[in-house]
């Protein structure tokens, strides 16, 4: 009996163990754009298979609902980019079903979100929200620019006794034993939080044939960018383009021709991180260094793209934001 009771202890401690490092696994995370993904390691219910949705991830971790099935998955990168199946948890969603259009519809949105802030009480009602509650970028420029209205769309929890199974008025819903597990694994502005209405898993040879092409595309930018070919650099911009400090398309032309005139020479390198679509909708993350003969910075630099209907392989930039990650340096002469 002795012996029988020690094997089924070792055992369970074993299952215990392994669960550990599948909820506390560490996040990991030139010229010329390559790096594509060789394999898929994850466990999930779609073995040999990852997301549709996420084409590469080599930094951060995804947080995926999949609405239909009521779940949250959680995938965490990969050097590869193969994203890395982690743990699937029952989710609450808004208690109408569709895609949000308008504030108080009671729907979830769905789309590329990213996390903006951790909220706690006392500042938000336990009551209500649980431990805590993360808020996202609801509307995405996707959004804005189809004329969604609403906003305050978030993943939070409830308290324990609080079923899963009543509706939001929007949000992500989790049980409150799990949301601060969740947020361990979340950088804000950073990690990607993907709202689909139906999972969808594909085979890798498929994922990493839409990343090479994808990464095609952004070479041929790069390219065109550093070589200061501008007529042919601001075709890859959409007429309702935004980028940084709020310019639109003039805008940024004018800024473009003035750089030119200023910078003789630039050099350009990217670095993916993360290249995420849904429907047409592209997001890609890359860490970009830019030098000229009298200047320099680096940080990360984020593309929202629209897909073209008639061409899967061509793209137009909605929106580009840039966050520095280390100081600039600029050289006057």
């Amino acid at each position: 009996m002795a012996k029988t009771f020690y094997i089924f202890g070792f055992s369970f401690l074993c299952l215990v163990l392994f669960g550990l490092v599948l909820w506390q696994g560490e996040l990991r995370g030139g010229n010329e754009v390559t790096s594509v993904s060789e394999g898929y390691h994850g466990l999930s219910d779609q073995p040999g298979k990852w997301p549709w949705h996420i084409v590469y991830q080599s930094h951060y971790t995804t947080l995926y609902v999949d609405k239909a099935a009521r779940r949250l998955m959680l995938y965490e990168s990969r050097p590869d980019g193969a994203p890395h199946f982690v743990v699937s948890l029952e989710a609450d969603i808004g208690k109408n079903a569709g895609d949000k259009q308008r504030e108080n519809d009671h729907k979830t949105p769905e789309g590329i979100y990213f996390f903006e802030k951790k909220i706690s009480p006392p500042e938000i009602s336990f009551d209500l929200y649980g431990n805590l509650a993360l808020t996202t970028d609801y509307p995405n420029p996707f959004d804005k620019l189809a004329g969604k209205t609403g906003y305050g769309i978030w993943l939070h929890a409830v308290p324990d006794q609080v079923p899963l199974t009543r509706g939001s008025r929007g949000c992500v819903v989790v049980s409150n034993k799990v949301i601060t597990s969740l947020a361990e694994f979340i950088q804000l502005g950073k990690s990607p939080f993907i709202i689909v209405p139906e999972g969808q898993w594909e085979k890798p040879e498929v994922m990493i044939q839409a990343q090479k092409q994808f990464l095609q595309w952004l070479e041929l930018w790069r390219k065109k960018w550093e070589a200061q070919e501008l007529d042919t650099y601001f075709s890859f911009y959409h007429p309702n383009f935004v980028g940084n400090s709020s310019m639109d398309l003039e805008q940024w032309k004018k800024h473009k021709a003035k750089i030119k005139q200023r910078y003789t020479n630039i050099k350009i390198r990217v670095e993916p991180r993360l290249i995420l679509r849904f429907k047409d909708q592209w997001v890609s993350r890359f860490y970009q260094t830019y030098e000229s003969d009298q200047h320099r910075d680096e940080g990360e630099k984020v593309l929202y793209l629209i897909q073209s209907q008639s061409n899967e392989n061509q793209f137009q930039i909605l929106k580009e934001d840039w966050v520095a990650e280390s100081p600039s340096k600029s050289i006057d002469l």
